[in-house]
């Protein structure tokens, strides 16, 4: 009938979907595109998309934590009292805390006797550095120190160093000593710092960034510029480059080497002689997986061939396998363990050395641990360690050992006498 279609037959064959244009068919499994006459069309689209992209801001310093990592230890990278950095900006639970912000906002420009003006006017002239850095500037001084100074020392929650100093020389030009607010700063964070002596401290922050020119990003930058020694140790020869890792701390003990405190002021202080392994000691608390774990991120986005953390964590990851191992480096004063019990220090490695890829041209350990790979693998070294651990490791067990060789030199030579005699 006239405007009737007649209802077609349903297959039992799937039908084949339609060939785009462009693409043709050639045989059953294969096909041919033709993008010829597209070319200039594909080109254009992606040169708009390359042309769209944001640019790369050559000082950025402040970095969003990877979901994977975040995923492991989320409070290690979000702050619990305050948002002074972009990423965390306007959460809900930071609410509470904005009345307070306005509040010291208000205290600060009454100390410094500025106008709310005059700071602006200033963070005008800053404004596009500030925001390569990716910070946001707010004064403040909450009531919960101990969880502010947390939050401050967290990569996803900072403001450009040169931010705050730049309102600090504002608000008191009068203060001519040098650096001064870089001194505030290392003894307002000294709870989190290896070296307590914070006079010592600041002078060696000091001279480091003398001599080497550079500028202190944010506090998690200025935290690791704590951590480094005075004089760094040579890089690996580019003939010697491999990836070397050490045993655990139990079979170094078996293997004749030693593991004390060391004397070091700084983490990456350890060193190795003959069979002796110093290494500073570590005050392992809760604040030390944040600290850690925020500096290591910092390094691998920022200091990826200057690594020097991120290397001290891997080695001494590699050090802590098991609790016993753990429990060796606390009874020879190598770590304070503030935790409780020794897994939790191991639990803290893992977490912190979670996917720690190190850099084997650049490795700081690297010719540490080749000594100790060295000397771990002669076999007397093995003996002489068993040797001692059972027969000499206390004085009951010496006094046994030495009246054992006696009986036997004795009965050796009653033998031999006997034997004479006979003879």
């Amino acid at each position: 009938m006239p405007g009737k279609r007649g209802r077609k037959k349903r297959s039992n064959y799937p039908i084949p979907a339609p060939t785009p244009k462009g693409i043709r068919k050639e045989k059953e499994n294969y096909i041919s595109i033709d993008i010829e006459e597209d070319n200039h069309k594909l080109a254009t689209s992606i040169e708009k998309s390359i042309q769209g992209l944001p640019p790369i801001p050559p000082d950025c310093c402040i970095y969003k934590v990877p979901p994977k990592l975040r995923s492991l230890h989320e409070k290690a990278y979000t702050p619990q009292v305050v948002s002074i950095g972009p990423f965390h900006h306007g959460k809900k639970e930071f609410e509470v805390m904005e009345e307070h912000k306005l509040r010291y906002l208000h205290a600060f420009l009454n100390r410094a006797n500025l106008s709310l003006e005059d700071c602006i006017t200033e963070m005008k002239k800053w404004e596009r550095k500030a925001c390569v850095g990716g910070g946001r500037l707010i004064p403040y001084l909450p009531e919960e120190i101990f969880l502010f100074q947390t939050d401050l020392i967290l990569l996803e929650n900072q403001i450009p160093f040169f931010v705050l100093d730049g309102l600090f020389q504002l608000a008191f030009p009068s203060d001519q000593e040098e650096m001064l607010f870089l001194k505030f700063s290392i003894d307002y964070f000294s709870n989190f710092m290896l070296i307590k002596d914070d006079d010592k401290l600041f002078n060696k922050v000091k001279v480091y960034l003398k001599t080497t020119g550079f500028e202190v990003k944010h506090f998690v930058d200025l935290l690791r510029i704590c951590f480094l020694p005075t004089k760094l140790r040579a890089r690996p020869l580019p003939d010697k480059v491999k990836h070397i890792t050490i045993r655990n701390a139990l079979d170094l003990q078996k293997a004749g080497i030693s593991l004390k405190g060391g004397s070091g002021n700084t983490l990456l202080d350890i060193r190795y002689t003959k069979g002796v392994l110093e290494i500073p000691r570590l005050v392992v608390e809760e604040s030390s997986e944040i600290v850690l774990t925020n500096i290591v991120v910092l390094e691998n986005c920022l200091y990826t061939y200057d690594s020097y953390i991120r290397d001290y964590v891997f080695f001494m990851h590699m050090l802590m396998d098991t609790p016993k191992d753990a429990e060796l480096l606390i009874q020879n004063e190598i770590i304070e363990n503030c935790l409780g019990d020794s897994k939790a220090v191991v639990t803290l490695f893992n977490k912190v050395g979670y996917e720690v890829l190190i850099n084997d041209s650049s490795y700081y350990f690297f010719d540490i641990s080749e000594k100790i790979n060295a000397y771990r693998i002669v076999t007397r070294h093995t003996w002489m360690a068993t040797f001692k651990r059972d027969y000499c490791s206390t004085p009951m067990r010496i006094a046994s050992t030495i009246v054992a060789v006696l009986l036997v030199v004795l009965t050796l030579m009653q033998t031999v006498t006997s034997f004479i005699q006979v003879l």
